[in-house]
Protein backbone atom coordinates (compact mmCIF):
# COMPACT_ATOMS: atom_id res chain seq x y z
CA UNK A 1 0.00 0.00 0.00
CA UNK A 2 1.77 3.59 -1.02
CA UNK A 3 1.69 5.90 2.13
CA UNK A 4 4.09 8.48 0.52
CA UNK A 5 4.46 10.14 -2.75
CA UNK A 6 7.44 12.47 -3.48
CA UNK A 7 8.26 15.14 -6.46
CA UNK A 8 10.88 16.03 -8.27
CA UNK A 9 10.60 19.80 -8.66
CA UNK A 10 11.55 21.30 -12.02
CA UNK A 11 9.80 20.04 -14.63
CA UNK A 12 7.50 18.27 -12.54
CA UNK A 13 6.03 20.44 -10.20
CA UNK A 14 6.72 24.08 -11.57
CA UNK A 15 7.74 24.13 -15.61
CA UNK A 16 11.27 24.34 -16.45
CA UNK A 17 12.11 27.49 -18.13
CA UNK A 18 14.50 28.28 -20.88
CA UNK A 19 15.45 31.00 -19.23
CA UNK A 20 17.70 28.95 -16.86
CA UNK A 21 19.68 28.56 -20.50
CA UNK A 22 19.95 32.72 -20.72
CA UNK A 23 21.13 33.05 -17.08
CA UNK A 24 23.77 29.95 -17.47
CA UNK A 25 24.96 32.00 -20.68
CA UNK A 26 25.41 35.14 -18.47
CA UNK A 27 26.87 33.50 -15.99
CA UNK A 28 29.59 31.47 -18.37
CA UNK A 29 30.35 34.80 -20.28
CA UNK A 30 31.39 36.46 -17.04
CA UNK A 31 33.90 33.72 -16.36
CA UNK A 32 35.35 33.64 -19.72
CA UNK A 33 36.23 37.51 -19.26
CA UNK A 34 37.87 36.84 -16.12
CA UNK A 35 40.83 34.78 -18.06
CA UNK A 36 43.96 35.29 -20.09
CA UNK A 37 42.44 35.92 -23.80
CA UNK A 38 45.56 32.95 -24.73
CA UNK A 39 43.46 30.57 -22.19
CA UNK A 40 39.89 31.57 -22.82
CA UNK A 41 38.03 28.72 -23.31
CA UNK A 42 35.11 29.41 -25.93
CA UNK A 43 31.84 30.24 -24.21
CA UNK A 44 29.74 27.75 -26.50
CA UNK A 45 31.70 24.69 -25.50
CA UNK A 46 31.34 25.26 -21.75
CA UNK A 47 27.61 25.48 -22.07
CA UNK A 48 27.73 22.50 -24.40
CA UNK A 49 29.55 20.46 -21.86
CA UNK A 50 26.45 21.61 -18.97
CA UNK A 51 23.97 20.84 -21.58
CA UNK A 52 22.84 23.70 -23.43
CA UNK A 53 23.22 23.15 -27.08
CA UNK A 54 21.56 26.30 -29.43
CA UNK A 55 20.28 28.25 -26.31
CA UNK A 56 18.56 25.13 -25.35
CA UNK A 57 18.24 22.96 -22.09
CA UNK A 58 19.00 19.31 -23.76
CA UNK A 59 17.63 16.17 -22.70
CA UNK A 60 20.54 14.31 -20.20
CA UNK A 61 22.53 17.63 -19.58
CA UNK A 62 24.05 19.14 -16.19
CA UNK A 63 20.87 21.45 -16.36
CA UNK A 64 18.47 19.71 -16.91
CA UNK A 65 19.56 16.06 -14.44
CA UNK A 66 22.80 18.04 -12.39
CA UNK A 67 23.13 19.69 -9.03
CA UNK A 68 24.45 23.37 -8.91
CA UNK A 69 27.69 22.04 -8.06
CA UNK A 70 27.43 19.94 -10.83
CA UNK A 71 27.49 23.20 -12.91
CA UNK A 72 29.86 25.44 -10.81
CA UNK A 73 32.57 22.25 -11.32
CA UNK A 74 32.49 22.35 -15.09
CA UNK A 75 32.88 26.39 -14.99
CA UNK A 76 35.71 26.04 -12.71
CA UNK A 77 37.89 23.03 -14.48
CA UNK A 78 37.08 25.06 -17.75
CA UNK A 79 38.15 28.89 -16.54
CA UNK A 80 40.41 27.55 -13.64
CA UNK A 81 38.68 29.47 -11.29
CA UNK A 82 38.33 27.50 -7.91
CA UNK A 83 35.73 25.69 -7.71
CA UNK A 84 34.32 26.46 -4.28
CA UNK A 85 34.13 30.09 -5.15
CA UNK A 86 32.49 29.53 -8.40
CA UNK A 87 29.93 27.31 -6.21
CA UNK A 88 28.78 30.08 -3.90
CA UNK A 89 28.87 32.10 -6.95
CA UNK A 90 26.65 30.00 -9.06
CA UNK A 91 24.49 29.79 -6.38
CA UNK A 92 23.94 33.66 -5.26
CA UNK A 93 23.13 34.12 -9.04
CA UNK A 94 21.01 31.30 -9.65
CA UNK A 95 19.16 32.47 -6.48
CA UNK A 96 18.64 36.49 -7.08
CA UNK A 97 17.61 35.67 -10.75
CA UNK A 98 14.53 33.29 -9.65
CA UNK A 99 13.31 36.04 -6.82
CA UNK A 100 14.06 38.80 -9.56
CA UNK A 101 12.31 37.57 -12.23
CA UNK A 102 8.59 36.04 -11.42
CA UNK A 103 8.50 34.56 -14.83
CA UNK A 104 11.10 31.50 -13.67
CA UNK A 105 8.34 30.04 -11.41
CA UNK A 106 5.27 28.84 -12.95
CA UNK A 107 3.62 25.76 -11.67
CA UNK A 108 2.37 23.03 -13.80
CA UNK A 109 -1.47 23.39 -13.39
CA UNK A 110 -3.13 24.05 -9.67
CA UNK A 111 -0.48 21.82 -7.56
CA UNK A 112 -2.04 23.26 -4.17
CA UNK A 113 -5.26 21.34 -5.27
CA UNK A 114 -3.68 18.17 -6.19
CA UNK A 115 -1.58 18.38 -2.98
CA UNK A 116 -4.80 18.89 -1.18
CA UNK A 117 -6.41 15.77 -2.88
CA UNK A 118 -3.80 13.60 -2.49
CA UNK A 119 -3.36 14.58 1.52
CA UNK A 120 -6.77 14.19 2.23
CA UNK A 121 -6.17 10.44 0.61
CA UNK A 122 -3.85 10.30 3.28
CA UNK A 123 -0.74 10.47 1.59
CA UNK A 124 2.34 12.31 2.80
CA UNK A 125 4.01 14.55 0.44
CA UNK A 126 7.80 15.14 -0.27
CA UNK A 127 10.04 16.82 -2.80
CA UNK A 128 13.17 15.75 -3.25
CA UNK A 129 15.54 17.98 -5.92
CA UNK A 130 18.81 18.76 -7.35
CA UNK A 131 18.07 22.01 -6.27
CA UNK A 132 19.41 23.71 -3.30
CA UNK A 133 17.27 23.96 -0.35
CA UNK A 134 17.04 27.54 -0.39
CA UNK A 135 15.76 27.72 -3.77
CA UNK A 136 13.86 25.10 -3.27
CA UNK A 137 11.73 26.27 -0.54
CA UNK A 138 11.36 29.88 -2.37
CA UNK A 139 9.81 28.14 -5.37
CA UNK A 140 7.60 25.77 -2.84
CA UNK A 141 6.15 29.15 -1.39
CA UNK A 142 6.12 30.94 -4.38
CA UNK A 143 3.35 28.26 -5.40
CA UNK A 144 1.83 28.02 -2.30
CA UNK A 145 2.71 24.52 -1.16
CA UNK A 146 5.32 25.19 1.71
CA UNK A 147 2.14 23.84 3.89
CA UNK A 148 1.49 21.00 1.98
CA UNK A 149 4.73 19.84 2.31
CA UNK A 150 6.04 17.35 4.90
CA UNK A 151 9.83 16.85 3.82
CA UNK A 152 12.00 18.56 1.52
CA UNK A 153 15.51 16.94 0.28
CA UNK A 154 18.09 19.01 -1.52
CA UNK A 155 21.06 18.17 -3.25
CA UNK A 156 22.49 20.47 -0.53
CA UNK A 157 21.92 18.53 2.38
CA UNK A 158 21.58 15.16 0.90
CA UNK A 159 24.11 13.00 -1.96
CA UNK A 160 22.02 14.02 -4.91
CA UNK A 161 19.87 12.20 -7.21
CA UNK A 162 19.78 8.87 -8.37
CA UNK A 163 21.85 7.90 -4.91
CA UNK A 164 19.41 6.32 -2.60
CA UNK A 165 19.68 8.80 0.40
CA UNK A 166 16.98 11.15 -0.03
CA UNK A 167 14.27 8.41 -0.88
CA UNK A 168 16.08 6.60 2.63
CA UNK A 169 15.72 9.92 4.82
CA UNK A 170 11.48 10.36 3.42
CA UNK A 171 11.01 6.63 4.50
CA UNK A 172 13.07 7.11 7.61
CA UNK A 173 11.18 10.29 9.03
CA UNK A 174 8.01 8.95 8.41
CA UNK A 175 8.84 5.06 9.42
CA UNK A 176 7.89 4.00 5.98
CA UNK A 177 9.13 0.97 3.87
CA UNK A 178 10.82 2.16 0.32
CA UNK A 179 7.97 -0.08 -1.20
CA UNK A 180 5.26 2.29 0.23
CA UNK A 181 6.96 4.97 -1.41
CA UNK A 182 6.61 6.47 -4.90
CA UNK A 183 8.56 9.03 -6.87
CA UNK A 184 7.24 11.45 -9.65
CA UNK A 185 10.21 13.13 -11.94
CA UNK A 186 10.60 14.19 -15.53
CA UNK A 187 14.20 12.90 -16.01
CA UNK A 188 15.96 9.84 -16.67
CA UNK A 189 17.80 10.88 -13.20
CA UNK A 190 14.67 10.73 -11.88
CA UNK A 191 13.36 7.46 -13.23
CA UNK A 192 16.52 5.83 -11.78
CA UNK A 193 16.40 7.07 -8.48
CA UNK A 194 12.74 5.95 -8.45
CA UNK A 195 14.32 2.93 -8.16
CA UNK A 196 14.74 3.03 -4.73
CA UNK A 197 10.98 3.01 -3.71
CA UNK A 198 8.54 1.54 -5.10
CA UNK A 199 7.80 2.79 -8.58
CA UNK A 200 8.35 5.85 -10.64
CA UNK A 201 5.91 7.87 -11.79
CA UNK A 202 7.35 10.02 -15.19
CA UNK A 203 5.52 13.19 -16.35
CA UNK A 204 6.18 14.43 -19.59
CA UNK A 205 6.14 18.34 -18.46
CA UNK A 206 9.94 18.83 -18.49
CA UNK A 207 13.36 17.86 -20.16
CA UNK A 208 12.42 13.99 -20.54
CA UNK A 209 11.24 12.09 -23.36
CA UNK A 210 8.04 9.62 -23.21
CA UNK A 211 11.11 6.95 -25.11
CA UNK A 212 13.31 7.79 -22.31
CA UNK A 213 11.42 7.37 -18.99
CA UNK A 214 9.09 4.64 -20.53
CA UNK A 215 12.23 2.36 -20.28
CA UNK A 216 12.34 2.75 -16.33
CA UNK A 217 8.20 3.20 -15.29
CA UNK A 218 5.09 1.62 -16.99
CA UNK A 219 3.58 4.95 -15.55
CA UNK A 220 4.26 7.61 -17.91
CA UNK A 221 1.78 10.53 -17.75
CA UNK A 222 1.37 14.08 -19.40
CA UNK A 223 1.43 16.02 -15.84
CA UNK A 224 1.52 15.37 -12.62
CA UNK A 225 -2.45 16.04 -12.71
CA UNK A 226 -2.89 12.26 -14.28
CA UNK A 227 -1.42 10.91 -10.92
CA UNK A 228 -5.21 10.23 -10.09
CA UNK A 229 -8.10 8.44 -12.02
CA UNK A 230 -11.39 9.45 -12.98
CA UNK A 231 -12.15 7.65 -9.69
CA UNK A 232 -9.60 9.36 -7.59
CA UNK A 233 -7.12 6.35 -7.39
CA UNK A 234 -3.39 6.65 -7.43
CA UNK A 235 -1.90 5.10 -10.52
CA UNK A 236 -0.63 2.02 -10.17
CA UNK A 237 -1.46 1.71 -7.04
CA UNK A 238 -4.19 -1.09 -7.51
Amino acid sequence: MIKGILFDKDGTLVTFSEKWAEATSVIVENYCKGIPSEKRTQKNSILKQLGIVNGRVIEGGVIAEGSLKDIAVIISHATDFPVQEVTEDVKVQYLQQLKRDSTFITPIGDVHGLFCRLKKLGYIIGVATGDDYMPSVFTMEAIHVMDDLSFIATSDRYPQKPAADMASAFCERFSLLPKEVIYVGDTETDMQFSKHVAYGVGVLSGIGTKQTLSRYSDFVVPTIHGLLDENGCLLGSN
